[in-house]
């Protein structure tokens, strides 16, 4: 969770959604 924080913060708020859903797909989870 600490490094996801820190990406977050790195990123943005905005952008934050999108990274997650980028690192879903590349996992092969569902969206």
């Amino acid at each position: 969770r600490m490094w996801r924080d820190s990406k977050i913060l790195e990123i943005g708020e905005g952008t934050s959604e999108v990274q997650r859903m980028l690192i879903a797909r590349e996992l092969g989870l569902p969206a």
